[in-house]
């Protein structure tokens, strides 16, 4: 073997290293929508998905309250960048720089090659609409809107406040081929309920008894006989009945706190087959269920194994979903792009929308066949 030969070797080696940081580890969960009640950020674990469940209300305010709300866009990409020790296979050379919801960075060094990787949010932006109960401030410490404070109708009730939010992010990463970029996107929306109650009236207070008076003791008569009179007997004096002390008034009960926030469930359609991981022939069948009467709408992504930057998005489908809620299309599987000799997967998904609402979206990973 020639000496250019074996020079090339560890760069190979260094290429092979370079895509074992990158690449998933564990399949990444669905863009969801995570709230909070007060102002501070919403908390969102390595191990949270979106919730099945809503409490309903979200929160309860009294009529006039102010109460400050914050969305984000968690999940998906997003997942990937918090907790890349999840979702991340950590090579032996590999160093995790920084990790967050809006910088996540590496660096490999195996002696011989160093390179570099690199996900930053680009774009985040949410709208909130509380149709028209109630008024809305959005807040100016947050240029993406994502957070706000209602204030709460006179009225008491039930009151619907949708939060919808689309983010997008950019990956640079140094390559013994040189530099380059790749990008991703997600959006997601949730509504959930706030109540407007009273507060509790408080208790009246008892008002004292009077204490009795003492009753005042009779005077004794003069005898009328000229003999010595008998000393009259000296009349007791009555002692005075204690007054009762009155009782304390009742304290009147603090309104209830609000409820502790909870993320609301995602209302993404169910994608039935293919199943998670399968391999599928070029044009691949989709069956699943969603809110009858609704558009069904399924697209593919196309993914590097390698790292999971996104190579192009595949146009969907449009399908209205059935009385009993089924539905089915065919896709295709597009075939690797010229150019491109790395091992790819396709994330099929979907979600189903009206002309005024779009579901969060529904992900299955496949591979071609």
């Amino acid at each position: 073997m020639t000496r250019a030969r074996w020079i090339m070797l560890p760069a190979i080696a260094a290429c092979l290293l370079l895509a074992l940081p990158a690449q998933a580890a564990r399949e990444l969960p669905a863009y969801w929508m995570a709230l909070s009640v007060g102002g501070a950020a919403p908390e969102v674990g390595p191990a949270d998905t979106p919730p099945e469940t809503l409490p309903n209300p979200l929160a309860v305010v009294t009529p006039g309250a102010k109460v400050k709300l914050r969305a984000m866009i968690v999940g998906g990409r997003r997942a990937y960048m918090m907790f890349p020790d999840v979702y991340a296979n950590i090579g032996p050379s590999t160093t995790i720089n920084s990790k967050g919801p809006h910088r996540m960075s590496f660096t490999i060094d195996t002696g011989t090659f160093h390179g570099s990787g690199e996900w930053t949010v680009t774009e985040e932006e949410y709208a909130w609409d509380a149709a028209g109960q109630g008024a809305m401030k959005v807040s100016e410490s947050y240029p993406s809107g994502e957070a706000m404070e209602w204030t709460a109708p006179n009225r008491e009730g039930y009151y619907p406040i949708t939060v919808e939010g689309s983010i997008k992010f950019k990956y640079m990463r140094q390559t013994p081929a040189g530099p380059s970029e790749s990008a991703d996107n997600g959006s997601a929306l949730a509504t959930f309920n706030i109540q407007v109650k009273a507060a509790a009236a408080p208790t009246t207070p008892t008002t004292p008894a009077t204490p009795t008076t003492p009753t005042t003791p009779t005077t004794p008569s003069t005898p009328t006989t000229p003999t010595t009179p008998t000393t009259p007997t000296t009349p007791s004096t009555p002692a005075p009945t204690t007054p009762t002390t009155p009782s304390m008034p009742t304290t009147p009960s603090t309104p209830a706190t609000p409820i502790t926030p909870v993320t609301p469930r995602s209302d993404a359609p169910v994608i039935r087959l293919p199943a998670p991981d399968s391999k599928v022939p070029p044009r691949a069948e989709v069956y699943g269920t969603g809110p009858p009467g609704t558009v069904i709408v399924v697209y593919t992504e196309v993914r590097l194994q390698e790292d999971d930057s996104l190579l192009k998005n595949v146009p969907g489908l449009r399908h209205r979903i059935e009385a009993d809620g089924s539905w089915h299309v065919g896709i295709a599987i597009p075939e690797l792009p010229a150019g491109v000799a790395e091992p790819l997967y396709y994330v099929i998904k979907a979600y189903w929308a009206t002309p005024t609402r779009k579901s969060q979206e529904a992900a299955v990973r496949v591979y071609r066949e």
